[in-house]
């Protein structure tokens, strides 16, 4: 059974319906401003027989009925209070943006679906879409990574750190610079690290200290000390108040022998070679000798040659020698080789006999190092060569030395293992070792196995120059030297003059009595008969 509603209108303004007179169902619109909707109900659920259902003043004029017409428009005007769930609405386009209701879809609809962009200008954006709580930006490779950065082209800094800033700050080149020290270096004392945060320059100068050398050192401040080990005397740069400063003795106190010795000793080792300083020539007296294959130049020295086409001369020479001495021996070519034969060779050689070589304890278990330091300038730059062999003629030991700039003394050390195999004389006066400068060698006697010793007879290095020997006129000069027994070089203090005088004298005379001097035979080392 169905039951049509009834719906009952007022006519008078303001009146709400009275009691018991709606039927259950009834309707009743009460024509006032607010309006009002009423119903019958039965007198069980309301004694008055009606229930207002709507008052427009309590939806405080949210619901707006425009005329008797009812179009349905509904306009919420102060807000809506959903307090349950709301019906659905309609899908939105992707990017709509209206006054349309927007439902969980088209929330979720608009999450950007484009990589996140990396570092830049900063800029609100236009964007309709939003981020991801999980998006990721790329990595920014134009950018040094925070955690070991790899910098490229020149980094700069915004400014640099304070001088003796000592923290994490990006020291800038300025800095560094700025920390070089502007005070003197301190002297000698007792050593500590020190706590300064300065750095020294590399030309700095300390004041005093000990200079041990055979020539007065240049360019000290006064009041450096110079110990002078040709004259074991230790001299004072004092600045005279009304002249240059000047090198003054030191102490004028006689030292007596023992300790003199004993400082002697203490500085430098002793020399093996004879006339290292070029200063005795008692058979030529500074004249040119002709070089042979045997040829004596200076006391101590020879000087050869081996050639079918090329002659040369030595000589004590005064020209243009180291500073601080007075001599050289010049080797000067005349004619030029016109080639090198296997055989051909250039030497400049001295002999030391066996006793003179007994410390060495060559050819034994504790065969000691020797080191032979030398000045030589020649007028042909180029690779030459020393070699050290035995009096047997077979054992050798080759070091090449390059002379890098012609007319230019320079010089050369060459340090020499002991030789624990061989056959070497100990003691007597028989030829024991020979020290040779090779200015030309064939390929007989060059070996490809230098800075070694080896069995067999070899003056110079594989690769050897020879330039020398083709040049009429070029001149080699070779000046102070020195061997001694150890693996480093020491001042080359000179012997007394007497007393190189007896050395010299003493060989003079055993080859005048015995009739018998060294000479170059086939085997390069052997005594020969006059």
């Amino acid at each position: 059974m169905t039951t049509r509603t009834q719906q009952h209108r007022t006519t008078t303004v303001n009146a709400a319906p009275a009691n018991g007179s709606l039927a259950p169902g009834e309707l009743y619109i009460e024509l006032a401003d607010p309006a009002k909707l009423w119903v019958g109900v039965p007198s069980s659920v309301s004694a008055s027989g009606v229930k207002k259902l709507v008052d427009e003043a309590l939806l405080a004029n949210a619901l707006n009925k425009h005329g008797d017409s009812a179009d349905g428009l509904i306009h919420f005007t102060a807000g809506i209070d959903v307090t349950a769930v709301p019906a659905n609405v309609p899908l939105a386009a992707q990017d709509t943006n209206t006054l349309q209701a927007a439902s969980t879809s088209y929330v979720l609809n608009q999450a950007a679906t484009t990589n996140p962009l990396i570092n830049g200008t900063a800029a609100p954006g236009t964007s309709l879409r939003w981020a991801r709580g999980d998006h990721v930006h790329p990595t920014d490779t134009t950018r040094a990574p925070l955690n070991s950065p790899s910098f490229t082209g020149t980094p700069t800094t915004a400014s640099t750190p304070a001088q003796d800033d000592n923290s994490l700050k990006l020291a800038t080149t300025a800095y560094v610079i700025n920390q070089a020290a502007t005070t003197n270096p301190l002297p000698g004392g007792v050593a500590a690290p020190g706590t300064s945060l300065r750095w020294a320059r590399a030309d700095h100068v300390h004041p005093g200290g000990v200079a041990v050398a055979d020539t007065p050192p240049a360019g000290v401040p006064a009041g450096s000390f110079w110990f002078d080990s040709v004259g074991v005397q230790l001299y004072l740069l004092y600045q005279d108040p009304t002249g240059p400063a000047q090198w003054v003795p030191a102490s004028n106190q006689t030292l007596g022998l023992t300790t003199l010795q004993s400082q002697v000793r203490a500085l430098s080792n002793p020399n093996k070679l004879i006339n290292p300083f070029m200063e005795i020539d008692q058979a030529n007296e500074g004249a040119a000798v002709t070089a042979t294959g045997s040829s004596r130049c200076i006391d101590g020295f020879y000087a050869t040659i081996t050639s079918s086409s090329a002659t040369a001369s030595s000589q004590r020479s005064t020209t243009a020698p180291p500073t601080g001495y007075s001599f050289s021996l010049a080797y000067t070519m005349g004619t030029a080789a016109s080639s090198i034969a296997a055989g051909d060779n250039i030497q400049i050689f001295q002999n030391i006999e066996a006793d003179d070589i007994n410390d060495t304890a060559f050819g034994t278990a504790n065969a000691q190092p020797l080191t032979f330091s030398f000045w030589a300038a020649c007028t042909v730059a180029g690779t030459y060569a020393v070699s050290l062999r035995n009096g047997a003629a077979n054992r050798s030991y080759v070091s090449p030395f390059t002379i890098t700039t012609a007319n230019t003394w320079q010089l050369f050390t060459v340090t020499i293992p002991g030789d624990t195999a061989g056959t070497w004389a100990l003691s007597g006066n028989a030829g024991a070792m020979s020290v040779v400068i090779a200015l030309m060698s064939g390929t007989t006697y060059q070996t490809s196995s230098p800075n070694t010793w080896l069995a067999g007879i070899f003056l110079a290095a594989t690769g050897i120059t020879n330039t020398f020997a083709q040049t009429a006129g070029a001149v080699f000069r070779l000046g102070p030297c020195k061997l001694e027994v150890g693996s480093a070089a020491t001042p080359c203090c000179g012997r007394a003059s007497s007393r190189n005088w007896r050395g010299a004298s003493a060989i003079m005379r055993r080859v005048m009595t015995s009739g018998r001097r060294w000479r170059l035979s086939p085997t390069m080392a052997t005594l020969g008969t006059m």
